[in-house]
């Protein structure tokens, strides 16, 4: 993530069993120690030695060292999905329940840390968890204990169902503890979210936003959604805080470095607007992609839309203009056939078994992944309107958490009263979008 910017990694094709784990590791330090570069500090990685061998000539003297064949890896069984862990989550364990809370930017002080202790010892077990993402998670807490756990005054703080632009955010230590960081990142970030969530409200998907103080990247900028690396630049004669905007970037089995798109932008008033309008033109052009797919599908012939048009809808620092005006919208600017298709979100933000609440469109839905397959059905329970996307699932079955009716997530049917039904909408994934059609789905297909 530092030196030398984001490098996924290279896939060594290798089978290794338990037992020969530790020597396998072993050997692969031993070639670094004496193989790997020295000239430079910035450049003692073993990344650059893989970037100056090749990932075979590193698989050829491992093979030497180890004395034998290596195995091929087989299949990959990483996911591509990864959880955040926040709202309720239920444990292996029957009754009870993990709550993941959003320590937004990770700042926690003395009182807070006591107040998460003193809940963990009375609705918990004493054990309190930290996540990658700098939140925390109370475990081991029975179900008839989190109605009044939600209640608490921390909870307000440190909420287990934040907005969209806290959900997913991170920020490095930050000029106030790093004689590396060039700006303070952590009260920049929570102003932009904050000011994020007022332009755009709550209708857009949780996405991950990364903050690093410097180039060093400790805030792992180029592997979010949303990039931001802290530099320095004057107005009028002073130096004032900025940041370089990157988009783009995803870790996992298909990690994408996040592409610079903007040079230096002042953490002034101006740059809610300019982050704003990038998420926006970012929404419009994967929109007009989903209707070009919808059209060519369904034998519609869109409206002419031209290549300048195309490039109209871009923000316009894409071209190296370094314009500091907000970004306007393109949406005058194209014309589409109407659909009741939109994207929900990205598929590496679902849980399998965990249902999450989303809003597409003005209709609100809880949405799954079981066994693969995304399913978005209403989000409230025919019977007296609980919250289905905070049930459990249990065989095939979303739990309704205020009465326990059951409904089969692939049908929508109530089991408990069949006179009940919850309506699912079809989705489909598109280059690691879930979307969505709004139209209704029969219960019976």
């Amino acid at each position: 993530m530092g030196s030398g910017g984001f490098t996924p990694a290279a896939a060594l094709n290798v089978f290794v069993e338990a037992y020969e784990a530790a020597r396998t590791v072993a050997e692969l330090i031993r070639i670094y120690r004496d193989y790997g570069p020295r000239d430079t500090r910035t450049r003692c990685r073993l990344a650059f030695l893989i970037e100056e061998w090749g990932i075979d000539r590193l698989r050829q003297e491992l093979a030497a060292r180890l004395r034998r064949e290596l195995e091929p890896a087989g299949r990959d069984m990483r996911r591509s999905g990864h959880a955040d862990h926040l709202g309720l989550s239920p444990q292996k364990q029957p009754e009870l329940t993990a709550v993941g809370l959003c320590v937004p930017t990770g700042r926690i002080g003395p009182e807070q840390i006591a107040e998460l202790a003193d809940l963990s010892d009375t609705y918990g077990n004493g054990q309190v968890r930290c996540t990658t993402g700098q939140n925390v998670i109370l475990v081991n807490v029975p179900k008839h204990r989190i109605e009044a756990l939600l209640k608490e005054p921390l909870l307000q703080q440190f909420s287990p169902n934040p907005s969209p632009f806290f959900r997913k955010l991170v920020a490095c230590t930050g000029a106030d503890y790093c004689n590396l960081a060039l700006i303070e990142t952590k009260r920049h970030a929570m102003e932009l979210s904050r000011a994020l969530d007022q332009r755009l409200g709550k209708d857009f998907a949780p996405m991950t936003i990364h903050w690093s103080g410097c180039t060093a990247g400790c805030g792992n900028h180029q592997a979010a959604e949303l990039g931001l690396r802290g530099c320095r630049t004057s107005i009028a004669g002073k130096a004032v805080d900025a940041v370089a905007i990157y988009v783009g970037g995803r870790t996992g089995p298909n990690a994408v470095a996040g592409e610079q798109i903007l040079d230096t932008v002042p953490c002034d008033e101006a740059l809610p607007s300019v982050v704003a309008g990038i998420l926006q033109q970012r929404a419009l052009i994967k929109n007009s992609r989903l209707q070009s797919a919808v059209c060519a599908a369904s034998s519609i012939q869109p409206e002419s839309f031209s290549r300048k048009q195309h490039a109209e809808a871009r923000f316009t620092s894409a071209t190296g203009r370094r314009d500091r005006q907000p970004p306007r919208t393109a949406a005058a600017s194209i014309s589409l056939p109407k659909t009741t298709k939109a994207m929900l979100c990205r598929l590496d933000e679902l849980s399998s078994g965990t249902g999450q609440k989303m809003t597409v469109m003005g209709k609100t839905l809880a949405v799954f992944v079981m066994e693969g397959q995304v399913i978005a059905m209403d989000a409230e329970c025919p019977h007296e309107g609980g919250p289905l996307y905070e049930g459990t699932v249990e065989r095939g079955c979303i739990v309704c958490p205020w009465h326990g009716y059951e409904f089969e997530l692939h049908t929508g049917r109530c089991d408990t009263d069949p006179n009940l039904s919850v309506r699912r909408y079809p989705t489909f994934i598109e280059e690691g979008d879930v979307w969505i059609d709004l139209k209704d789905e029969s219960i019976h297909r």
